[in-house]
């Protein structure tokens, strides 16, 4: 043990302890630190909150009052930049409209909504909203055909399901007397998606307000140059399941409405008051204008084919029919409308209301020229409403 005694004992000789002063400095000086290091976190803690507020507030403001295509700055870089350059595509060796070629009804719609397709074909074969009059529409009868239109291949099990179903219920009656006194040709069609290519994903984009529907737009892409339609028929009425007759001879007045002019596209703007919208300008206010998708199409046109190309390499994903409005409205593109402002035009044949709730007396009422509407509000929550699947 002596030996370790020893070597401790030197040990605590050479051991030199602070004193009691010095001690004494440094706590304070720890203290002084942490107090420094808390204000710190607390002033970066309370920045961090001002800058958050502000942030929040201007994105606020801009999304009330302020737009993400202000026309001042849109106006310098048109100073420095130029002016859109437009593609001569879309308005130059534009087809006119051949008056001896074909009139379709063209309803697109995938198996699963057979039901929603059916029932509302037996509403045709009511008196009170009977497509024509066999009498004096002999002219819409013999030019028109009716296509029932197809997301995937006709040989798809699930669409030769639903053919067997329309063409069973086709061939008894009422359907039956409604379709061949007011059709020349029935015929089924299909835009050859595969299942992938037909589905939508309902991704919302919060800027624009707008869900992505892919599958549908890429269902309308394909029948705008349909080989169906494409070297037979001038004008087709894209009708959807919801898509409803609310007068008779309403078939008959869309006719005679794809008569008047040589436009691209021609239907309804929204018919019920604006509901709210988390949107930004100019978005916002560009959606209310819009004609809505189930409209009439002019068919074969090759600037009309140009001009939605277009369309589809800005707005690849969203409905169509929003996506050709943001496009046409956009002041970036505003040389373009003045080249193609005509091509778009407004009927009061067919109404677009939504999914807002209506009667359908007062409706006929107040739009004595209405014979078509489009709404989704008959659909319960158990159908997904608006949504394909």
């Amino acid at each position: 043990m002596l030996p370790f005694n020893l070597c401790w004992s030197e040990n605590l000789k050479n051991l030199k302890l602070p004193s009691s002063a010095k001690h004494a400095n440094d706590k304070l000086l720890g203290i002084k630190k942490k107090r420094r290091l808390s204000i710190y976190s607390k002033t970066f803690q309370f920045n961090s909150g001002v800058l958050l507020c502000l942030g929040f507030v201007a994105l606020l403001l801009l999304w009330f009052f302020g737009s993400l295509q202000s026309y001042p700055i849109l106006w310098f870089q048109f100073r420095f930049r130029g002016y859109e350059k437009v593609d001569p595509f879309i308005f130059q060796n534009c087809s006119k409209v051949d008056f001896g070629r074909r009139f379709a009804v063209v309803i697109p719609f995938i198996p699963k909504q057979t039901n929603r397709v059916l029932s509302n074909l037996k509403r045709w074969a009511s008196l009170e909203y009977f497509p024509c009059d066999t009498l004096v529409d002999s002219l819409v009868i013999e030019s028109t055909d009716l296509f029932f239109y197809y997301d995937m291949p006709l040989d798809h099990p699930s669409v030769q399901e639903s053919i067997h179903t329309l063409t069973r219920w086709l061939r008894k009656e009422p359907l039956q007397s409604v379709v061949s006194s007011c059709f020349h040709n029935v015929r089924f069609i299909s835009a050859n998606l595969s299942a992938e290519q037909s589905t939508n994903s309902y991704k919302m984009d919060f800027v624009k307000s707008s869900v992505k529907t892919e599958g549908t737009v890429r269902q309308f892409r394909a029948v705008v140059n349909h080989p169906s339609l494409i070297n037979t028929h001038r004008h087709f009425f894209y009708m959807e399941p919801d898509h409803i007759p609310i007068r008779n001879r309403w078939l008959s007045a869309i006719f005679n409405d794809s008569l008047q002019g040589d436009f691209w596209m021609k239907g309804s703007l929204m018919r019920y008051k604006p509901r709210f919208s988390c949107a930004f300008e100019p978005y916002r206010t560009q959606y209310l204008r819009h004609i809505n998708g189930n409209a009439i199409y002019k068919v074969g046109d090759p600037c009309f084919m140009r001009f939605l190309e277009n369309v589809y390499r800005e707005y690849p994903d969203f409905a169509f029919d929003t996506s050709i409005n943001f496009y046409r409205l956009d002041l970036r593109h505003y040389i373009t409308y003045q080249y193609t402002a005509h091509r778009f035009q407004v009927t009061e044949v067919m109404a677009d209301l939504g999914v807002v709730r209506y009667d359908e007396d007062r409706l006929r009422s107040d739009l004595p020229n209405t014979y078509t509407a489009h709404g989704k509000f008959m659909y319960t929550e158990k159908q997904l409403g608006w949504q394909k699947y």
